[in-house]
């Protein structure tokens, strides 16, 4: 367990290490105060191949069972990531492309749970705040981001991040309290404008998502699925309280949803 009470300029709040880490167990971060940098639940550089499943080989990610839980109760952090924190190598990449979206390796073997309650997370809502993995990389179980109170400022992504990318369980959004100034992706998401003309295979959720909202206020869209992403089973969004600025949509921009939208 990390704990980060005041203080300021860490450039990086890390779970786990640098590259080759190998750490069994739950992983749990608090900043109750301070201003610091980005929190990255996992590993900070990942490196190597692996195709998703337990840890073995090169490939520098957890074993199974290293469940996530990162909590801002008080002052501010640019960013949160949960699994990752580079963008993958050309070995990765190279591997990925090859071998189809089933090998694409995980960054994090376990569940990943994110709380805001208090304090302030990202800097401009233009941009990302909180993101659960990044591309060629993916999580090996289910994702829950709540907010509760405070600030989040920029975009809450529960998929994947660009392209490649898996969420392997279930991904949800839950907006009580607080506000969100940017959109709500309860999905993966592609930078649209970086991968225009790639046409690079989608982010996926091999579950279902969802977005929650009983309270609190979310400046932008909200998207029940995201951006060019895959949703292989059901996509519900759920308002009952707080309030919208901008659409909210059951699927999103381009995604592909497989089943249900409630």
């Amino acid at each position: 367990t990390i704990n980060i009470e005041g203080g300021e300029g860490l450039k990086q709040i890390v779970g786990m290490g640098y590259k080759s880490a190998n750490v069994t167990g739950a992983i749990t971060i608090n900043v109750k105060g301070g201003d610091h940098g980005v929190i990255i639940g996992g590993v900070q550089y990942v490196s190597g191949v692996q195709p998703m499943g337990p840890n073995n080989g090169d490939f520098a990610a957890q074993s199974k069972d290293n469940n996530v839980t990162i909590n801002v109760t008080g002052g501010h952090v640019d960013e949160i990531r949960a699994a990752n924190n580079n963008n993958p190598t050309n070995a990765i990449r190279d591997y990925v492309v090859a071998n189809g979206t089933d090998t694409r390796p995980y960054a994090l073997g376990g569940n990943v749970k994110i709380v805001v309650d208090g304090g302030s997370v990202g800097t401009s809502a233009d941009d990302d705040a909180i993101i659960t993995v990044g591309s060629c990389h993916s999580v090996d179980g289910n994702v829950e981001i709540e907010v509760k109170s405070g600030e989040v400022v920029g975009s809450i992504t529960a998929g994947g991040r660009n392209t490649y990318s898996t969420i392997s369980g279930d991904t949800s959004v839950t907006i009580s309290g607080g506000k969100v100034d940017g959109n709500i992706y309860a999905g993966g998401s592609i930078d649209s404008k970086k991968y225009a003309s790639d046409n690079p295979p989608a982010p996926v959720v091999k579950g279902s998502t969802s977005v929650k909202m009983t309270g609190g206020e979310v400046t932008g869209d909200i998207c029940g699925a995201g951006i060019g992403d895959t949703v292989e089973n059901d996509v519900k969004v759920d308002l009952t309280g707080g309030t919208v600025g901008g659409n909210v949509y059951g699927a999103g921009e381009g995604s592909t949803i497989k089943k249900d939208v409630v």
